[in-house]
């Protein structure tokens, strides 16, 4: 009886007792190098697109600077986009790396947005966007020549 009454007690504990959760996937060295290139080379890539598409030197006229604000909207999104999915691809790029590009591309949707909005660059929140945007990309470029 004793054996049967600690037996009932233990399987309570264990269909009570939450399932481990599995670890931390493990990449070889040979997966975070590949993830860490992928990513740089798409961070690359971004920062290329955004700096000059927001550098333009607009056409003249109205509709000259409407298409020079477009374009530097649109590249603002699209690096977002594309970072986003440059991590998705790359599971294994370090935290290190991963995080600010995360924070990047958050930070690049959130202007494209605002300016989207009618928010000018001097508005709230667009200037300290543009300094977390600054700060990381500031992190992955020093990640990325490592």
């Amino acid at each position: 009886m004793v054996i049967a009454v600690v037996a009932v007690g233990v399987a309570t504990w264990a269909l009570l007792e939450p399932a481990p959760e599995p670890g931390a996937p493990s990449y070889s060295a040979s997966e975070v190098t590949d993830a860490t290139t992928s990513v740089c080379q798409a961070y690359d890539l971004a920062l290329r697109a955004v700096s000059l598409q927001t550098n333009a030197t607009p056409p003249a006229g109205d509709s000259g600077a409407l298409a020079a604000t477009a374009n530097a909207r649109l590249a603002l999104m699209v690096a977002s986009v594309n970072l986003t999915d440059a991590l998705a691809a790359a599971p294994a790029t370090p935290e290190g790396l991963a995080t600010p590009v995360k924070q990047l591309a958050g930070e690049y949707r959130l202007v494209a947005t605002n300016y989207l909005a009618g928010v000018t660059i001097d508005q709230a929140p667009i200037p300290a966007a543009l300094q977390r945007a600054g700060t990381a990309a500031t992190t992955i470029t020093g990640a990325c020549r490592r």
